[in-house]
């Protein structure tokens, strides 16, 4: 008699398997709910499917069935007489909230993104990413000829660095640092917090010029007075004058050698005794589920050699630009930041 596979299908695991099938419907039911701006519509509490319809502009049958669906993945509550209400989850896709995941769900449910995922196949055969495959050069590149998803693609990301910020803050010491630059700061959110904790402490905020302008209308007055707005390119150089230099989710975007070149520049702003914090999701164990080996997958899949490292992999890019690792800082959600300095 042979012994029974403890591997073998079961039920609840097929409810699984089409549950993570169904996903990238799912995405697109989300995607297109914010689009309709049916969220907003449903912020006034208990609406009826028939003023969603009409407020959206939208057929009442098909948009009762829709809201119906979505009660399914919790993002609505129905409730009596078709009427229905967004959950805690579904508040997020507001648009008048801090924090909105709107366009997370835009660019996700967007139809470049699906077609460059469809692809995937094709990085795993050849090693070439996915949305060179399908758009024929680099995502960069791509996002600064259509203005408009980049735009939205910038909105995106700031939802995911929102979610990390206070983290970051919360988990590093930041109190003794007399000039912080932040390198590719996007808005400058980090460091505007950063600033707002540490009164006696000034900035550089550093990124292309068109984004370091667009950041003077996001940051308040009283901490606008304390950074410097420096536009650049971190493959050619980087301001001088930090004792703290970080760059949060900038190198995972690039393959080893183009990650070097960014560090060196850094590097050769610095003085001794200054220190580098490289701010990613980072690479967990063998075994270990981590979002980083989910978010590892779409850099193989959006940019050329883009990667989430391990802490091994930190230190060797530190270690070849002349720094000195130091350690790795887990914060209490899935972001870690990994510490270098410059020798004396």
């Amino acid at each position: 008699m042979t012994e029974k596979n403890n591997l073998s299908p079961t039920p609840a695991s097929q409810d699984t398997m089409m549950q993570l099938i169904m996903g990238g419907a799912v995405t697109q039911f989300i995607g297109t709910a914010v689009k309709l701006g049916i969220p907003d519509v449903l912020k006034q509490g208990a609406v009826s499917a028939e003023e969603v319809a009409e407020q959206c502009n939208l057929r009442a049958g098909e948009t009762y069935r829709f809201l119906r669906g979505l009660s399914v993945i919790g993002v609505v509550a129905e409730l009596e007489q078709k009427k229905f209400s967004l959950t805690p989850v579904g508040q997020w896709l507001r648009s008048d909230i801090p924090g909105s995941f709107k366009p997370l769900a835009m660019m996700h449910s967007g139809i470049w993104s699906s077609q460059t995922y469809a692809n995937l196949d094709h990085t795993l055969k050849t090693g070439e990413s996915a949305f060179q495959k399908t758009f024929g050069c680099h995502m960069f590149e791509w996002l600064s000829e259509n203005p408009d998803i980049g735009e939205l693609f910038g909105r995106a990301m700031s939802t995911y660095s929102g979610m990390e910020i206070a983290l970051v803050v919360d988990t590093y010491d930041f109190s003794g640092a007399n000039c912080i630059v932040d390198v590719g700061g996007s808005h400058g959110d980090l460091l505007s917090m950063i600033l707002a904790n540490t009164p006696d402490v000034r900035g550089i905020l550093f990124d292309m010029p068109a984004v370091v302008e667009e950041a003077k209308s996001y940051v308040s007055n009283d901490i606008a007075q304390r950074i410097d707005f420096v536009g650049g390119s971190f493959f050619e150089t980087v301001p001088t004058g930090g004792d703290i230099y970080m760059l949060k989710h900038i190198l995972h975007d690039w393959n080893n050698a183009k990650a070097a070149n960014i560090l060196q520049n850094v590097v050769n702003a610095m003085s001794p005794g200054g220190r580098v914090l490289v701010i990613e999701q980072g690479i967990t164990p063998p075994g270990v589920p981590g979002p980083g080996k989910m978010l590892d997958l779409s850099m193989m899949i959006l940019t050329e050699g883009g990667m989430e490292r391990t802490s091994e992999q930190h230190r060797e890019l530190f270690e070849n630009a002349g720094l000195k690792y130091v350690q790795t800082i887990q914060t209490k959600g899935s972001v870690a930041i990994f510490e270098a300095v410059y020798p004396d």
